[in-house]
């Protein structure tokens, strides 16, 4: 999932590097803590893609804000609901199963499709845990000259702060510093 721009575009590959990881390992046990020490469920219905990939920073965090940009505008009004609830449905499920390793994500462009979708597989490891892997079937590219919109989406209804990693820390620390020496 990404800036569809020649799917999938470096921007794209940097959003679904940032996305596989977010849903692996440590980061994907992560969510689950909080979702079983907060109550929250980040995929439900009340939740917005838009919002949660703010507050979780999955977006690049180097180079200029327009893939950031145009990340949310596509999130906030270009992918259909339906979409969107699918996948809210998928990483739901993935974070309640225990064998769920990981979910991988991936983008294609196909100029058949009538319409965004969604597509899923569950793959069985050889440990015995499983992968959910997600593709966001695009039928076209966003328009290259949409510039997209970074600024934060309103907040979700229940939401919960998150226990932050080191990294995640950092991340934080950074952006902030560049915000405010932007605002100098």
């Amino acid at each position: 999932m990404g800036l569809l721009f020649n799917i999938p575009s470096g921007g794209d590959r940097a959003i679904i590097a940032i996305l596989n990881w977010q849903f692996s390992g440590a980061a994907l046990e992560g969510l689950r803590q909080h979702q079983r020490s907060k109550g929250e469920n980040l995929f439900d219905r009340k939740h917005h893609l838009a919002r949660v990939v703010w507050r979780l920073g999955l977006f690049p965090s180097t180079g200029s804000n327009r893939p950031k940009a145009r990340w949310l505008k596509f999130l906030r009004s270009i992918l259909p609901v339906r979409v969107q609830n699918r996948i809210k449905a998928e990483l739901s499920d993935a974070l309640a199963d225990p064998n769920c390793s990981s979910v991988t994500f991936q983008a294609v462009e196909d100029s058949s499709a009538a319409d965004y979708n969604c597509l899923s597989n569950v793959v069985a490891l050889p440990n015995g845990a499983n992968s959910v892997a997600l593709t966001l079937v695009c039928p076209q590219p966003v328009d290259p000259n949409d510039p997209g919109d970074p600024s934060e989406p309103p907040p979700d209804p229940g939401e919960q702060n998150f226990v932050l990693s080191a990294r995640r820390r950092r991340v934080a620390a950074k952006r902030a510093k560049r915000a405010k020496r932007k605002r100098r």
